[in-house]
């Protein structure tokens, strides 16, 4: 026993009590990225009205083709989305642009389509364009008046039956009958 007469377990309690409380840090704040707060999951098809608007004014209507773009492909892989318009000569891309995948000469998310520079292309038109996880790929045509060669297909395709059936057939009719 200590010489005041208190117990140790005592004076270690009212120790503890005088010392202030050591408080825990708080957690830092994580800072999200701005543009990716605004992200959505749709549950159903989405009119992108950058490429065809629905319901035009009088002063648009005049000014269609500027509204509804004529969309012959979109393509989607990874977070990111292709169109190509009818012509060949406005490519659009949107998404996350990571790697720069988006042809958008920067490493940042596209929310809208975004008309890629048809210098890109060499002045060619776009016939098609394919996407992988972190890559494009574009199919041009040689040059702005270049036709796309066209495949001619028989309209009555002649098919040879192989010869291991012809046998088996020849071979059923060659066989005696039981009388």
């Amino acid at each position: 026993m200590p010489e005041d007469g208190e117990p140790v377990a005592e004076q270690q309690i009212q120790e503890k009590k005088a010392t202030p409380k050591k408080t825990k840090p708080k957690p830092k704040k994580v800072v999200k990225e701005d543009d990716l707060k605004y992200i959505q999951y749709f549950y159903r098809p989405v009119l992108i009205e950058k490429l065809y608007k629905r319901e035009l004014t009088e002063e648009e209507a005049n000014e269609e083709s500027k509204y509804r773009k004529n969309i012959i492909q979109v393509t989607a892989s990874g977070h990111y989305s292709y169109a190509v318009e009818a012509s060949g000569m406005m490519v659009y891309s949107w998404g996350f642009g990571s790697n720069m995948n988006l042809g958008n000469r920067k490493d940042e998310n596209e929310f809208e389509p975004y008309q890629l520079e048809t210098r890109m292309f060499e002045e060619n038109p776009v016939v098609m364009v394919s996407l992988g996880t972190q890559h494009v790929v574009v199919l041009t045509k040689e040059s702005p008046d270049a036709v796309m060669p066209t495949l001619q297909i028989a309209e009555e395709a002649q098919v040879k039956e192989s010869p291991a059936k012809i046998n088996t057939e020849t071979q059923q009719n060659e066989a005696p009958s039981q009388s």
